[in-house]
């Protein structure tokens, strides 16, 4: 498991660094060369699209909505809330003590990357590790009640501060674009053309000047509802150029998203003051990014004029605004790298350790509003229980054995007294390396099943329920009181008839598939005692294999059958023929045709309470077909 999970950290984080590497070069040979030497229209330098954070928190939210209704999900939103708020708290401020080094060795567009790729790996972080069964090291206990007051409290900032976004931003845009006018001059216009070719625009950006605005900006989310506007001032040709160009780069970055992404994430946080400031000096990193590419590789008389830019405009960054102008705490700072560059690394190498590193400790820790004993957590709704089934992994030779006979009360106070606290609201099989125990509990209403294995606790409610989930056991497992409930001596007091499966394995594998493929089948005949129930021949399918060549197959057998036997008939006119189990190699191995066939399999079964099976299988194979 740990080697699948590195595996899939190592993939994704080069996926991340040779993504982020490609484009940083891409934009220095373009800024270098002035022209495009692979055209790509529309395309883009982001890594992933910005907004793919809260698109994917509405879509959980939906799904868990459905699925669980209102108050089971939100007790379980509210603890995925809280998980991210302690994890990107730390994370931030590991960021803000190092970010002062950072900056003088990487891009700025690699630390403005180091701001958000957090929150953008979080959905899928959170999934990840809980699917992979990677338990959280750390676990916060809120009390129940505490912890929905604050999730209400925490929806409602959320809800008034996302609207308060949303409006302010739809206002400022309506105020700057209400009596804003096209640009007309042809000699602008074929300047403004010629950047937006530079960075492969499918879509031409409306390019318009309003007396509301002291500074060029972009504003608008999507790509329809772009629109960059200049202040009713005049610029000579080389400061359009470089305005356009600064512009046009963030319009390619997918910044005016982000920007939109950060109103987000400060709505999401707002009450932790390290998001609002993350979300102030990420957009500060954004425009020093911008500044880095439009000045990349330029002389000294082009960072002096962009640099009068900078000092001349004094801009409103309302909304989800792209904006050259810059902050008064900022401006020294961009000024200072405007005149006096320095070689930096793109940065690719750090966002991509820091992507493996968050994914590996990703949900390092989670809070939980569930906890207490396992009686009070999870059985407390079923009344009156009992334990239905038990089965035990054991430690000796690491195989499930049924238990037919217990010591009920002793097991059921050990067990219930058990201190546990929920993890997840995700249910998985926990992982063991010794030995674990797995109990049916059968209230009056409900059926719970309980799977421990060593310090894990995983838990399903038949038929669903808020107690569904996994668990860490804070106990240290008494396994040996646990055996001494057991008798391993009593008999099934109660076994059921089984029907037997027909599972097959090929050679060569079907990969990627590592279950058996299951035949067909039709029961002919049952036998219990001196009762005997015939079956009237009914409509059956071909479970069966297209397209590829195959040796043989593996006949695995639920259980072992008294008699069995084989007819292969060819689709073909090839004839039937009749393979006895004497014929088979070694693991049933049963020789393939190179042709279109099917085979059917009779067999006779003894199950238990002395029920015997006859039945027939099916199942084709043609090597031919498309």
């Amino acid at each position: 498991m740990i080697t699948e999970k590195v595996f899939y950290v190592a993939l994704i984080s080069f996926i991340v660094w040779y993504v982020f590497r490609r484009e940083w070069r891409y934009e220095k040979e373009v800024a270098r060369t002035g022209v495009v030497m692979e055209y790509h229209r529309g395309r883009t330098t982001a890594i992933g699209s910005p907004m793919m954070f809260p698109y994917a928190m509405l879509a959980i939210t939906a799904v868990i909505l459905l699925l669980n209704g209102f108050g089971s999900a939100f007790e379980g939103l509210a603890e995925m809330v809280y998980d991210f708020l302690m994890t990107i708290s730390l994370y931030y401020i590991v960021l803000m003590v190092t970010l002062p080094f950072l900056r003088k060795i990487i891009s700025a567009r690699a630390c403005a990357y180091l701001w958000i790729v957090p929150a953008a790996l979080y959905n899928f972080i959170y999934v990840f590790n809980r699917r992979n069964f990677s338990v959280p090291p750390f676990t916060v206990r809120i009390p129940r009640n505490i912890a929905i007051a604050f999730a209400v409290i925490w929806l409602v900032g959320f809800a008034v501060i996302m609207t308060w976004k949303i409006v302010s931003h739809l206002r400022f845009r309506r105020e700057i674009l209400e009596n804003a006018h096209e640009v007309k001059d042809e000699e602008i216009l074929a300047l403004w053309d010629k950047e937006q070719d530079l960075i492969e625009r499918k879509r031409v950006i409306p390019l318009l000047v309003s007396d509301k605005i002291a500074s060029p900006m972009t504003i608008g989310v999507h790509d329809g509802a772009l629109r960059t506007v200049l202040p009713a001032i005049h610029y000579n040709i080389e400061e359009l150029e470089l305005i356009f160009r600064h512009e046009l780069r963030h319009v390619q970055r997918l910044d005016s998203e982000t920007k939109a992404f950060l109103a987000f994430m400060q709505a999401f946080c707002w009450f932790n003051p390290l998001m609002w400031f993350a979300t102030k000096k990420a957009a500060e990193d954004m425009e020093l990014s911008c500044d880095e590419m439009v000045l990349y590789n330029a002389d000294e008389s082009k960072r002096k004029k962009y640099a009068e830019l900078l000092l001349e405009t004094a801009g409103d960054g309302r909304g989800f605004t792209t904006c050259l102008s810059a902050t008064a705490n900022s401006l020294r700072y961009r000024l200072k790298n405007v005149m006096l560059p320095r070689k930096r690394l793109s940065g690719a190498v750090i966002i991509a350790l820091v992507t493996a590193v968050i994914m590996m400790t990703g949900n390092i820790i989670a809070v939980s509003t569930s906890y207490g004993s396992i009686d009070d957590v999870i059985l407390h709704d079923l009344g009156d229980y009992y334990i239905k089934t038990t089965s035990i992994l054991t430690a000796d030779d690491y195989k499930y054995k049924d238990v037919y006979g217990w010591d009920e009360e002793k097991l059921t106070d050990y067990i219930g007294s058990l201190e546990v606290t929920k993890i997840s609201n995700i249910m998985d099989e926990p992982q063991g390396e010794k030995q674990g125990l797995f109990l049916a509990m059968q209230g009056e209403n409900d059926l719970i099943w309980l799977s421990i294995m060593d310090d894990v606790l995983d838990v399903q409610v038949v038929g669903g329920g808020k107690a569904s989930g996994l668990y860490t056991i804070e106990d240290s497992i008494d396994w040996t009181l646990i055996n001494s409930c057991m008798d391993y001596t009593v008999e099934n007091p109660d076994p059921n008839p089984v029907r037997p499966t027909l599972g097959l394995f090929f050679d060569p594998p079907l990969e990627p598939y590592e279950e058996a493929l299951h035949a067909e089948d039709r029961l002919i005949r049952m036998t219990e005692g001196s009762n005997v129930t015939e079956f009237e021949k009914e409509e059956h399918g071909w479970s069966g294999v297209v397209g590829i060549k195959l040796d043989k197959a593996f006949l695995e057998f639920s259980y072992e059958p008294e008699d069995f036997l084989i007819e292969i008939e060819g689709m073909n006119g090839e004839g039937k023929e009749t393979v006895k189990p004497s014929q088979l190699g070694e693991g049933n191995a049963l020789n393939l045709k190179p042709y279109h066939a099917r085979y059917t399999v009779y067999g006779t079964f003894k199950s238990h309470k002395r029920t015997t099976y006859e039945m027939a299988f099916y199942f084709e194979i043609n090597p031919n077909q498309r």
